[in-house]
């Protein structure tokens, strides 16, 4: 898994130079920093909600630029990547061989970690914000409590909120 992210953030910084710096993609930043100086934001776009701020708290409590900014953010993007495998492993059966669940997650990760359409929303910084490893999330806890897990559907179902308030297609995966 961590090779895997190694991987995945390899790639995605290669594309760093290409982010696209506007309101939208600078908004959740900007109302996290509102709150940090004691201000209460409100969302930064119509179709998010206060998810998508909260969450981007630490990323500006913890850097001192855009450059680094957007380098950690492209770097936590990369998460999807062990994420997935995590959730591909997971959703299948323990009584499957362990060789096909290692092949499953594997596959997934991969897939995830050379996924263009996950590059295109970090560059333009809009789209998705950090829907989709929440998104990863929610379906690995999803597989975490089908395993009886007690603690994954609590958590799921925040992370599941989460991505909701970074993206409203996200709500689409409940379906």
């Amino acid at each position: 898994m961590i090779a895997l992210w190694v991987v995945a953030s390899w790639h995605r910084l290669k594309v760093l130079h290409e982010t696209v710096i506007g309101s939208d993609s600078l908004g959740p930043y900007l109302q996290a920093q509102a709150a940090l100086f004691g201000h209460m934001p409100r969302p930064p776009n119509p179709e998010s909600g206060d998810a998508l701020w909260l969450t981007m708290v630490p990323l500006i409590a913890t850097t001192t630029s855009l450059s680094e900014l957007f380098t950690v953010r492209f770097v936590l993007g990369a998460l999807v990547a062990p994420i997935g495998f995590a959730a591909a492993y997971h959703w299948l059966s323990p009584s499957v061989p362990s060789i096909r669940r290692w092949a499953a997650g594997l596959a997934a990760g991969l897939f995830l970690a050379f996924d263009p359409g996950l590059l295109d929303t970090l560059v333009s910084g809009a789209r998705s914000y950090g829907a989709p490893e929440l998104l990863g999330a929610t379906t690995l806890l999803l597989a975490l409590a089908i395993r009886e897990y007690p603690w994954a559907p609590a958590i799921g179902l925040i992370a599941f909120v989460a991505a909701v308030g970074h993206h409203p297609l996200a709500a689409g995966m409940a379906i």
